[in-house]
C-alpha cells in the first residue's frame, strides 16, 4: 500500500518527462519489433544466447548479463547486510558486490575471468523486458519466453541514481536519497530509498 501511496505522489507531483513505466530514454523493445518511443528495432532470431561459462549474451542490446540472476543467495556470500540471506541487498551493497566480483572474490558460477561487470543502469536493466507479455500482476517473470536465465527475482537495484522532483511520504516528509528500481515481475522502474533491500544482477559490455 505505502508503495502505490508512493507511485501515486510521484505521478502527481512529477512533471512532464518523468514516466515511472516509460522513461523517454529507455527503449521499449517488443517481440513484434515496435520500439517505444523512439522509432523501431528489429528482434534478432535468438534474443538470448548461453556462452556456456555462466554469462548469457543479448544479441539485441549488446550486453552480456550473469546468468545466475541471484548470486548472492545462491552462492550464499556475505554482502553487507545480505538481509534473511535472500540475495537482498541496499543499493550501496549492490555497488559493492560488483567490485568483489570484478576482483576474483567471487565468479558466481561464471568461468571466464571478466573484469568490468557492472551494476545495469535503468535503460539496461529495463530492455531485458518482453512487453509483448503485458502485466504478468506479479505472478511471473516478463523476460522473452525461452531465455537461458536462472532464479530470476522480482525487484532489482539499477545503478542509475534518482535526481528528479522531491519525494515525499504519506506524511510528507522528504525521503532519503533514492536510486531507481525495476520490478521484473511486474515490470516498472520506481525510485527508492537507496538504504532498501533489493536483488541485484550484474551485466556488461554493451553498445
Amino acid at each position: 500500500m505505502k508503495k502505490l501511496l508512493l507511485i501515486l505522489l510521484i505521478m502527481l507531483v512529477a512533471p512532464a518527462g518523468l514516466c515511472l513505466a516509460a522513461d523517454p530514454d529507455i527503449r521499449l523493445p517488443h517481440t513484434d519489433g515496435s520500439d517505444a518511443p523512439s522509432g523501431r528495432i528489429t528482434w534478432p532470431p535468438q534474443r538470448f544466447a548461453d556462452n556456456g561459462n555462466g554469462t548469457v549474451s543479448d544479441n539485441l542490446t549488446g550486453l552480456m548479463w550473469m546468468r545466475e540472476a541471484n548470486c548472492i543467495d545462491t552462492y550464499d556470500l556475505t554482502v553487507g547486510s545480505n538481509i534473511r540471506l535472500t540475495g537482498m541487498v541496499t543499493w550501496a551493497e549492490a555497488l559493492s558486490f560488483a567490485q568483489m566480483v570484478n576482483s576474483g572474490a567471487v565468479r558466481c558460477g561464471v568461468t571466464t575471468t571478466y573484469t568490468d561487470w557492472r551494476v545495469p543502469n535503468r535503460r539496461e536493466i529495463w530492455s531485458l523486458t518482453d512487453f509483448s507479455l503485458g502485466s504478468t500482476g506479479g505472478t511471473s517473470s516478463s523476460l522473452p519466453a525461452g531465455h537461458p536465465f536462472i532464479n530470476d527475482e522480482s525487484i532489482y537495484w539499477s545503478s542509475t541514481v534518482y535526481s528528479g522532483p522531491a519525494i515525499f511520504d504519506i506524511i510528507g516528509d522528504p525521503l532519503p536519497p533514492a536510486a531507481w528500481v525495476y520490478n521484473l515481475h511486474d515490470p516498472y522502474l520506481l525510485p527508492e530509498d537507496r538504504t532498501d533491500y533489493h536483488f541485484v544482477w550484474l551485466c556488461r559490455g554493451g553498445n
